[in-house]
Parts: structure tokens; sequence; C-alpha cells
């Protein structure tokens, strides 16, 4: 599958407009070249050219998440939330 993203170079972005089985599910595929070299491959129930962009802001609020409930602030322990 990494061949399909091999010529990305840092920050290209490619979208496979046609969908590949992966077991018995059919997705679309989208690549991005990270900064640092790394491969980030999702595969997406529907083409959206905009995917690596939805995934980023998806992760930003993952680790918001993780920060606000365990790496010191402690959402929970605040009783804020039920």
């Amino acid at each position: 599958m990494g061949d399909l993203f091999r010529t990305l170079k840092p920050g290209d972005a490619l979208n496979i407009s046609d969908p590949r089985c992966l077991g018995s599910c059919s997705v679309y595929l989208s690549g991005l070249r990270l900064a640092d070299g790394e491969l980030l491959i999702l595969a997406i129930h529907h083409l959206n050219q905009e995917a690596g962009k939805v995934y980023g802001l998806r992760w930003e609020i993952e680790a918001l998440f993780g920060c606000l409930k365990g790496r010191g602030f402690k959402l929970e322990d605040t009783r804020v939330i039920g």
C-alpha cells in the first residue's frame, strides 16, 4: 500500500479516487507525507478531498481531551461534568 504514496514529499497529500478492498469493506485511501518523513494513510468510507485536514482536527480534539482528563487538569475531579 505504501507504493501508492511513495512519491509524496513532506507536506504533500494524495487522495486515491478508486475504492480499494480492505477486508470485506470498500474504502478510499488518502495519504499524507508528514514533515518528519512518516507516511499517514487514512482509509475512509467515502471520498473526501479534505480527509487529512479533518483527521488533523479530530486529532487536536483528542489531544485536548487527553490533557483535560488526565494530564494535570483532571476535569472529572472538578465535578463540572457528569
